[in-house]
């Protein structure tokens, strides 16, 4: 298998995985149009991806957060029985 091709803005030898054409700057030299077009889309898509992932991830952890949040009226109830357990035990 052949490592190089020809730059499809210059036309000049090119490493087949260059991501520039050391001669033209061009990108992606060594994919032809509809190949280069594709990986575009794939690498926006994977944008996307990791964007939702991070926001379901985020709603979890504030769901989860807001899930063992004590409320004031609550941490008084919880303080009030440990006293009232407390005393009775020492009774």
């Amino acid at each position: 298998m052949k490592n190089v091709t020809h730059c499809r803005h210059c036309e000049k030898e090119v490493a087949i995985s260059a991501e520039k054409c050391p001669h033209c700057g061009g990108d992606s030299p060594g994919l032809t149009k509809e190949q280069a077009d594709a990986a575009i889309a794939i690498q926006q898509r994977g944008g996307c991806l990791v964007l939702v992932v991070g926001i379901v991830m985020l709603v979890v952890i504030i769901m989860f957060a807001r899930s063992c949040w004590k409320t004031g009226d609550e941490l008084e109830r919880i303080g009030k029985d440990l006293m009232k357990s407390t005393e009775e035990m020492k009774k």
